[in-house]
């Protein structure tokens, strides 16, 4: 009984540690308190169901009847935020089996989103953003839009541009871009908007 209490608080402190590691990285749609909550439960009840249905088949077997009557509405924003649930409900499977591999697979996994976002901040200050900014990952973005007179070719280096075209005919440019906060954003339109060839501008926040 000790064994399985450990286990069950095991798993809900890896859920935990999963949840910070995502908050580090920039993934601000996880530091709500319902998703943290998401974290803490969702690999205790999956361990909770494995261990109920171990090596009984037909208790699996109405197990799965009983959870195909239940229907997730919540609209899941991108595909990472799915892989996330799946990260948990597997964490919870691993430490019913083995606690060991639950511990490794939810410090390995929180570890290597770290990594990989410290790496992502890297490439981006040096200007080597081979990973475009999308708006389905959850983050705040600054979206900013502007419309010049003539082809407005020195905004293309930009590294925050998200989408720029030019209508021959009338002899405009419109270019979007992305800022990761209000005073950058804020300081851009500050620096453009007395060009004579600005038509207008938009900042969404």
């Amino acid at each position: 009984m000790l064994s399985i209490i450990t286990s069950i608080i095991t798993s809900s402190l890896i859920g935990l540690i999963i949840r910070f590691s995502l908050t580090i990285s920039k993934q601000r749609w996880a530091g709500t308190f319902h998703f943290t909550l998401t974290c803490l439960l969702l690999p205790t009840i999956t361990f909770v169901i494995t261990k109920v249905i171990a090596g009984n088949i037909a208790l699996s077997l109405g197990m799965i009847g009983a959870l195909s009557i239940v229907r997730f509405r919540n609209p899941v924003k991108s595909s990472f935020e799915l892989t996330i649930y799946f990260l948990l409900i597997t964490v919870g499977i691993a430490c019913s089996v083995d606690l060991k591999w639950g511990i490794l697979l939810g410090i390995g996994a929180s570890l290597l989103i770290i990594i990989l976002h410290l790496i992502r901040e890297k490439l981006t200050m040096k200007n080597l953003f081979f990973l475009n900014t999308s708006f389905e990952e959850g983050e705040n973005n600054y979206l900013l839009e502007f419309k010049f007179r003539g082809n407005a070719e020195n905004f293309l280096k930009n590294k925050n541009i998200v989408a720029c075209s030019y209508e021959k005919q009338s002899n405009e440019t419109n270019i979007k871009l992305s800022f990761k906060n209000k005073e950058s954003a804020i300081s851009f339109v500050e620096n453009n908007n007395k060009n004579k060839d600005l038509i207008f501008y938009e900042l969404r926040f």
